[in-house]
């Protein structure tokens, strides 16, 4: 565990809604997950994985899949400015009718910096992937997995894509587990994954208000 990461990190404040993300996750792969997934530790440092002898940059959790090591990277965003945010929105909405209004909204005329703020998840990943800890694991043969999420609640494609790896086999569950709501393994990790990013966030909002009010 890198316990400077409270203090260190360019998140700031929200450190915590990222750490609960990062702790819920390993939690769930541990009790939940199918027989081709162990949780291995948080934050791997040192002589198992660094990106130079001065800096404590690395991913967020070390996992074995179909015993492969597998890295994670978890990052959180605010979504889009105003102005594009129902670009944004269509984007992250997947029926037709809202891929039809983002295939419109786009049409009529959205500037070059609307175009990419439309899927502000996707360069998250994206920059994640080219970075240093991307490039690393490319290097070494590790798969690598940006796992961004939206403070609102929305995760990336490729943290699904990690989820339906760690949950969708469904080999460790048991009839009626989740009751009747909820179906799947898989289910129960994407509705609990979301309730603790909104839940954290909601956590720092209160928490700047009470001090705010403090303050005055």
């Amino acid at each position: 565990m890198d316990v400077e990461h409270p203090y260190t990190c360019g998140i700031n404040g929200r450190w915590h809604i990222h750490n609960r993300v990062r702790d819920v996750v390993a939690r769930l792969v541990s009790r939940h997950g199918s027989s081709d997934i162990t949780f291995v530790c948080s934050e791997p440092r040192g002589k198992d994985f660094h990106i130079t002898v001065d800096t404590a940059i690395g991913p967020d959790g070390e996992f074995r899949y179909k015993g492969d090591r597998l890295l994670v990277d978890y990052s959180g965003i605010a979504d889009s400015r105003t102005v594009a945010r129902h670009l944004f929105q269509a984007r992250c909405t997947h029926t037709d009718q809202h891929n039809i209004s983002l295939a419109e909204a786009l049409a009529a005329g959205a500037d070059e910096v609307d175009r990419v703020l439309v899927d502000p998840i996707g360069k998250r990943d994206r920059s994640k992937l080219d970075g240093p800890v991307g490039k690393l694991c490319t290097e070494k043969n590790i798969a690598f997995v940006p796992c961004t999420f939206l403070n609102s609640g929305g995760i990336s494609g490729t943290f699904d894509d990690f989820l339906i790896k760690a949950f969708a086999k469904d080999d460790m569950m048991t009839a009626g587990q989740w009751g009747t709501s909820i179906r799947s393994t898989l289910q129960y990790a994407r509705h609990t994954i979301t309730a603790t990013i909104v839940n954290a966030h909601a956590e720092y909002v209160i928490g700047n208000m009470r001090l705010r009010r403090k303050i005055r």
